[in-house]
């Protein structure tokens, strides 16, 4: 995710190990075999009493129909994960947040239509009001505040509060876009709308969020974690994956909510899903809102409501959302139709989480099946005249794409990462699979793969063209960009310096210095994010442009060689 993943890449902290019994239970002798329960086994098979894991829920009508932990919470002492185990849900928390505002809305306290700076007057003035409705469906425009943070210096395991993550929007002198006219995830909006359920209601979120919405449901074991140093009973560690066989533990200071931030259990996430079924929360009316389309000024929805993001596989409607937050990995997605459902909360921040809800979906029957061609004439397309580099002229991200195991596979950015696997769709179309994202191949004239586009219903389309050769400079081409460079939307200035024979951008407050790697004449990469260096009609350099997707056209200009 651009600036933050870019940002993260660096925080593992140290190491440890551990074993214990599997948390499935042994087969008996002599008792019959649960088919679903050998076949989610099978989903989750990789995870093993050396490594993180996940715990899945299955559920029917908000009952649980299935739960069970894999792997450990706590490789160090042996602890295995179970289905009461705690787990940071990162963004899919989201949903909650957008229920305390609805729940507000209802009270008499604010309409969604209100503009933001009637609660939130410090904000600046933008060229059109921000309202409620579009801090919940990412068309507000605002950039992303931890991709602020971490620009401004902050490492990811300070203490931030509120007022660190507020004082970053309030000081930025642009939008991403126009309030209403785009569609872009911003976490800034959830945090907002946060300060906003305090403002109104006198009650931090964590506090109006427990007695409003978890209580009344029973989710005893679930809240908004805002104090970083409390302590939770039967919390999993999150972990990333150093080496073969080892793992570090990772963890944030940030202490913000709204946006993230919730801890719960499998068990307890079938509690929310039975007001879906039977709304003793906020009546019928509240899931109305969660579950209505954003819809931009041109009049065209798009495919996420308040918390909730839409998609359709083979014509049965799913509501879903993802997270993912230094070491964790969630997925709450359900099928409003079939009346199924299926959480996955994981502890490893290379777990594929949603890929894995897909799986349990295919368990559960095979008409939700999304890992073949979708319609009876799709064919799987010879894969190898895909594979390669392609990249975004206007950002400079990247998708990557090989074939691994049979399956055309895409990494985002240019440094690897995670893969993730394309079903094909057709002879040149793939949708991501956990994801809702189509990729279409575009051929030129003689037919060969030039471009690709990324589609999702509300966006618009992304176009990545195949790369020629890259932009080689040496040390000496870039000395012209090596300097102090400052922005009056940052903290401290941002250093370029050449090291060696590479192009470093930072440090700056903790963070470490950044490879920028080169492209084309003055567009470099680091990640997902793309470093636009500008000139003056002489030819001299004279600012620094970042373009990331949450966080777009962050301007520095030329200050002084170091």
């Amino acid at each position: 995710m651009g600036i933050r993943h870019l940002l993260l890449s660096w925080l593992v902290i140290g190491a440890s190990l551990g074993c214990a019994a599997r948390t499935a239970p042994p087969r008996v002798a002599g008792k019959k075999v649960d088919p679903l329960a050998a076949k989610v086994d099978s989903v989750f098979a990789r995870f093993t009493p050396a490594t993180p894991g996940c715990a899945v829920g299955i559920y029917r009508a908000g009952q649980v129909v299935f739960s069970r932990g894999y792997g450990m919470a706590d490789l160090e002492h042996g602890v295995p994960i179970r289905p009461n185990t705690v787990f940071d849900i990162a963004s899919v928390s989201k949903q909650f947040t957008a229920t305390a505002i609805v729940l507000l809305v209802q009270d008499g306290k604010l309409s969604l239509d209100d503009g933001i700076r009637k609660f939130l007057p410090e904000l600046p003035e933008y060229t059109a009001p921000i309202t409620v409705r579009h801090l919940l469906q990412h068309t507000s425009g605002l950039r992303d505040y931890p991709d602020l943070l971490l620009l401004e210096g902050f490492d990811i395991q300070d203490v931030t509060t509120d007022y660190d993550a507020l004082w970053a929007i309030i000081h930025q002198r642009a939008l991403n876009f126009a309030p209403g006219t785009a569609w872009a995830y911003s976490n800034s909006g959830y945090f907002l709308a946060s300060l906003i359920v305090k403002r109104v209601s006198g009650e931090t979120l964590a506090a109006f969020s427990k007695r409003r919405i978890f209580d009344p449901l029973g989710m005893t074991h679930t809240h908004f974690h805002d104090d970083p140093a409390a302590l939770v009973p039967n919390r999993a560690l999150g972990y990333t994956p150093l080496e073969a066989d080892k793992y570090g533990v990772v963890w944030s200071g940030f202490s913000q909510t709204g946006d993230g931030a919730v801890m719960t259990t499998v068990e307890d996430l079938a509690r929310w899903d039975a007001n879906f079924y039977e709304p003793k929360l906020g009546g019928p009316k509240l899931l109305e809102a969660l579950r209505t389309s954003g819809k931009l000024t041109n009049g065209r929805p798009t495919s996420y409501g308040m918390g909730l993001q839409f998609d359709s596989v083979r014509g049965i409607a799913h509501e879903s959302h993802s997270g993912g937050w230094v070491g964790y990995k969630a997925h709450l997605e359900r099928l409003p139709s079939e009346r199924w459902s299926v959480a996955v909360l994981c502890n490893g921040d290379n777990v594929p989480a949603s890929e894995l809800a897909e799986g349990v979906f295919a368990a559960i029957d095979p008409r939700f099946r999304s890992d073949e061609p979708e319609g009876t004439t799709a064919s799987a397309p010879p894969l190898e005249p895909f594979t390669g580099e392609y990249v975004d002229p206007v950002s400079l991200d990247a998708r990557r794409f090989s074939v691994e195991n049979g399956a055309l596979v895409f990494r985002r950015g240019w440094s690897g990462g995670n893969a993730q696997t394309l079903v094909p769709l057709g002879p040149r179309m793939f949708r991501a699979k956990g994801g809702i994202a189509r990729y279409e191949f575009v051929g030129d004239a003689s037919g060969k793969p030039a471009r690709v586009q990324r589609f999702v219903d509300g966006e618009e389309p992304t176009t990545y063209e195949r790369t020629a050769a890259r932009f080689t400079p040496n040390a000496k081409e870039l000395e012209i960009y090596a300097g102090r460079y400052t922005s009056d939307e940052m903290r401290h200035d941002a250093s370029v310096q050449i090291i060696g024979d590479n192009l470093y951008f930072g440090p700056w407050g903790r963070r470490p210095t950044i490879r920028l790697t080169p492209v084309r004449p003055d567009g470099f990469h680091a990640g997902a994010t793309g470093f636009f260096f500008e000139r003056d009609r002489a030819g001299k350099v004279i600012g620094l442009r970042l373009w990331d997707e949450r966080s777009r056209n962050i301007r520095f200009k030329w200050k002084s060689r170091e």
